[in-house]
C-alpha cells in the first residue's frame, strides 16, 4: 500500500511482520511497548489529531490498549477497490452528480456543495496517486469488544447498521473520533471502556445527504447508496428542540452549524473499509 500514507503506520505492520495472506494482529498497552509499537501509536494519535474535530482527544481520553492488525489479503482487495474507483470516477459525464445536488443559487444545493466543502478539510491519505478518489482515516464504534476483534478477523457484517440507517443503507463510519466515543460508546451503547475501530475508508464519489428522517417525507432512511456514487456523507448534529425531542444526530440545517456541535457520518459498502485496528479507551479521570 505504498501510494497510500496509511503507509506512515510503517512501525505498525513494522511490529507484525508479513502477513501472508492471514490476519495477523499486536495487541499492546501504551504504558508498555516496544519501540516499533511506540512509533506506531505515534503516528497514528498524529493522523488522528491532524482531522478536524478531533483535537483534544489525548486531554478527554486515556487510550488502556492498542490492538493493530493487518492482513495482506485485506489490503490487496482494498487497494483494488481504490484503483477501481479511481478509473470509475474519471468518467465525469457518467457520473458526475451536479445536477443530482441542486442548483448552486439554491438552498439545497448551496447546502449539499458546503457538505463537500467540509469533508474535504480532512486529511487526505492518497493525495497524489490517485486524484479521483480520496482514502480518509475513519472511525466506528460497536457494542462491544468481542464485536471490534469479530470485525478485525474478518467479520466486517458486524460494522453495518441493524436499524435502517437514517442516511442510508451500508456501513457507517465518522471522521470525529470524539464523536464517535460520546455518541456512540457512552450514550447508544452505555460502555465505560469503549473499543474504538480504526479504518481507512476510500471515498471516491459521495452524495451529500441532507434530509432529515424525523421531517422530510423523501429522505434516505434504509435506502440504497445513490446510483452514481459510492457513498453517502452528512454533516449532522443533535437537535431535539428541533426534532420533536429527539436527540438522535440527523444533517444539520446549514444556518446552524455555528450554533450546534456538528459531526460527520460516512455510509459506504464494505470493500471500501479496511481496518487497521482497534483502540480501547476511556474517559480521563
Amino acid at each position: 500500500m505504498a501510494p497510500i500514507r496509511v503507509s506512515a503506520l510503517a512501525g505498525l505492520w513494522q511490529s507484525l511482520g508479513e502477513s501472508n495472506g492471514k490476519v495477523k494482529v499486536c495487541s499492546f498497552s501504551p504504558s508498555q511497548h516496544s519501540e516499533a509499537q511506540s512509533e506506531a501509536l505515534r503516528r497514528l494519535r498524529e493522523l488522528m489529531t491532524s482531522a478536524g474535530g478531533n483535537s483534544g482527544f489525548s486531554e478527554k481520553y486515556d487510550i488502556l490498549s492498542v490492538t493493530l492488525c493487518r492482513c495482506k489479503g485485506r489490503e490487496m482487495a482494498f487497494l483494488g477497490c481504490l484503483r477501481d474507483l479511481n478509473e470509475r470516477y474519471k468518467n465525469r459525464e457518467t457520473f458526475g452528480l451536479d445536477r443530482e445536488l441542486g442548483t448552486a443559487i439554491s438552498r439545497e444545493g448551496t447546502w449539499r456543495r458546503r457538505v463537500l466543502d467540509y469533508f474535504k478539510s480532512f486529511e487526505n491519505l492518497c493525495p497524489d496517486s490517485y486524484p479521483n478518489v480520496r482514502v480518509l482515516l475513519a472511525f466506528h464504534v460497536p457494542s462491544s469488544v468481542e464485536v471490534a476483534e469479530s470485525v478485525l478477523k474478518g467479520n466486517f457484517a458486524r460494522l453495518k447498521k441493524l436499524d435502517a440507517g437514517f442516511i442510508g443503507d451500508g456501513i457507517y463510519l465518522t471522521l470525529n473520533i470524539n464523536y464517535a466515543i460520546e455518541e456512540y460508546g457512552f450514550y447508544v451503547h452505555q460502555l465505560d471502556v469503549v473499543p474504538v475501530i480504526v479504518c481507512a475508508v476510500i471515498v471516491g464519489n459521495p452524495f451529500p445527504v441532507i434530509e432529515n428522517p424525523f421531517k422530510d417525507d423523501s429522505n434516505w432512511l434504509g435506502w440504497p447508496i445513490h446510483g452514481k456514487a459510492d457513498s453517502h456523507i452528512a454533516v449532522v448534529a443533535s437537535d431535539p428542540a428541533a426534532n420533536e425531542g429527539k436527540r438522535e444526530p440527523v444533517p444539520c440545517p446549514l444556518e446552524k452549524w455555528g450554533q450546534l456541535e456538528v459531526n460527520t457520518e460516512v455510509c459506504v459498502s464494505e470493500a471500501q473499509v479496511l481496518p487497521l485496528g482497534v483502540l480501547k479507551v476511556k474517559k480521563t479521570a
